[in-house]
């Protein structure tokens, strides 16, 4: 459902994933919006397993890396597959933990990342990089890096 109210457009997503079912807005707002508030909604819709939310920010034709099993997919539908697949098998969140606008206009995203098994159990806790390119307000490419230490 989509409505309009002082600017800003809300869209509203149901989601089930797992135990985890509620419904939520999404705020695109029509003003300014920084890419550092755009990823965190991102980050945060992820989690929720909120997956149109997501794939409505990223380009038709996104650049994104297959971390789970390895290459490179490319457009909403892949990344959407993938994301599916990878939920089928374990339960990944990524929380922000800081964000730094590099000199070429990326955004570099520190993340803390944490895998479950569907059952609960810890399979791994880390942090990595995520690496943002936007073309206007979508991210038309996302890379992942080891952080350097400092």
């Amino acid at each position: 459902m989509e409505s309009t109210d002082a600017g800003e457009r809300h869209l509203r997503v149901c989601c089930l994933a797992g135990s985890r079912h509620r419904q939520r807005s999404v705020d695109w707002h029509d003003g300014p919006v920084t890419p550092e508030e755009r990823l965190a909604d991102l980050y945060r819709a992820f989690n929720d397993r909120e997956l149109d939310a997501v794939l409505a920010a990223l380009a038709d034709d996104v650049r994104w890396p297959n971390a789970w099993e390895g290459g490179w997919l490319s457009g909403r539908d892949e990344v959407r597959a993938y994301w599916r697949r990878q939920w089928q098998e374990i339960d990944p969140t990524v929380e922000p933990v800081n964000f730094d606008v590099l000199g070429d206009g990326r955004v570099a995203v520190r993340v803390r990342q944490t895998v479950k098994a569907l059952d609960g159990a810890p399979l791994d806790e880390r942090e990595v990089l995520h690496i943002y390119r936007f073309h206007g307000d979508v991210v038309v490419e996302m890379e992942v890096e080891q952080p350097t230490s400092g």
